[in-house]
């Protein structure tokens, strides 16, 4: 007997960013985007993935596992990097889980920002005044720009095989996508155990990309989103990277 791919039981869902405006309830601004509610779509719109037995994906989960403990080794031979020993291991999850550990990257990376955003543009003393929304409105705009978020990440949840999670507001960890990367090699034809670990050295690579080189991981978001010049809203939208005749000259 078949059945669509499950394995929530093994995810690990980071907790939650603490709120930079403290309980709902006090003064500042709100956060535009309903993280919850775009989750929790999500979970829901997102297909389950492919038909397998309970044997199969049983067997999945535990060969993934394997598959990157193996990879540990040849990758840090070939780098001549090695995460720290105390990394924790990869996850196996299913496409729900990954959903919930992307919407608390997301979460910690973009909420900050768009309320920083909003704040600085209200400040603006040239700007007309703009009518405070009602609480129905703003509720309104929070549950539509969660359900935007919430069909983006249901659609690219069925796209990815595997991911090194930043995790900004929690534990950065490895984790592998067993329904996708099962439907991947069904539909390539190839061999199961090779393709797995295949993946998983691919990501592996990843793993230790930030963790022996703890510096990059700073460098992978925008810090305080500084390149979009200290999130001046839309009026200085521009990133600050050197132009390209500030590099001819050092050349």
């Amino acid at each position: 007997m078949s059945r669509l791919f499950r394995t929530t039981r093994d995810v690990a869902t980071p907790a939650p960013p603490a709120s930079p405006d403290g309980p709902s309830g006090q003064d500042g601004p709100r956060d535009p985007i309903d993280w919850d509610f775009a989750s929790a779509s999500a979970g829901r719109l997102v297909p389950s993935g492919p038909r397998a037995s309970r044997i199969e994906i049983k067997d999945a989960v535990a060969q993934l596992r394997a598959s990157a403990l193996a990879a540990v080794e040849p990758v840090a031979h070939t780098s001549g990097l090695s995460a720290p020993a105390g990394a924790p291991d990869a996850l196996v999850v299913d496409r729900p889980g990954w959903i919930r550990a992307n919407t608390a990257s997301l979460e910690a990376m973009v909420g900050p920002v768009v309320s920083e955003v909003m704040a600085r543009r209200a400040e603006q003393p040239h700007r007309r005044p703009v009518a405070e929304p009602s609480p129905l409105g703003q509720r309104v705009g929070e549950v539509v720009s969660g359900a935007e978020v919430a069909g983006l990440l249901s659609w690219v949840s069925t796209k990815v095989l595997g991911q090194y999670d930043l995790a900004p507001a929690g534990t950065p960890r490895l984790l592998l996508v067993a329904p996708n990367i099962m439907a991947a090699e069904r539909e390539l034809g190839v061999d199961q155990r090779d393709f797995r670990l295949w993946v998983c050295m691919h990501e592996e690579t990843h793993r230790v990309q930030f963790t022996a080189v703890p510096w990059l991981r700073q460098h992978k978001f925008w810090p305080s989103v500084g390149r979009i010049d200290n999130v001046h809203g839309d009026r200085n939208l521009v990133c600050t990277c050197d132009s390209v005749d500030a590099y001819e000259a050092i050349s």
